[in-house]
């Protein structure tokens, strides 16, 4: 919010966000201990995180994930952005999938 930078979120789990560089297009994890690989069998998250409310501590921002395939199950995810340079992100957390009436089924993807 307010920021002329790019984040976004690498992945849930564990949690790794990066951010980019407009000018040489390159992107960089945030984390000092470098790339970790990702899980990906319980959640994959979405780049997009959308500005909710400020609080004490910063501001939260979420986003849908989903399962993996072949449920794609969707569930919220909370992000903290703490205040202050460097940006500090913290993954509040992941709720439990849920279902949402009149999307495809997995007999109907693809």
């Amino acid at each position: 919010k307010g920021s002329q930078d790019i984040f976004f979120v690498y992945s849930l789990q564990p949690f790794q966000v990066m951010s980019l560089d407009r000018k040489s297009c390159k992107a960089r994890l945030l984390n000092p201990e470098g790339l970790r690989v990702p899980d990906f069998s319980q959640f994959r998250s979405g780049t997009r995180y959308v500005h909710g409310f400020d609080v004490e501590e910063g501001s939260l921002y979420w986003s849908l994930a989903h399962t993996p395939p072949p449920e794609y199950e969707p569930a919220l995810v909370a992000v903290l952005v703490r205040d202050g340079r460097p940006a500090n992100f913290e993954l509040v957390g992941i709720s439990c999938s849920f279902q949402v009436p009149g999307l495809l089924g997995e007999g109907e993807l693809f």
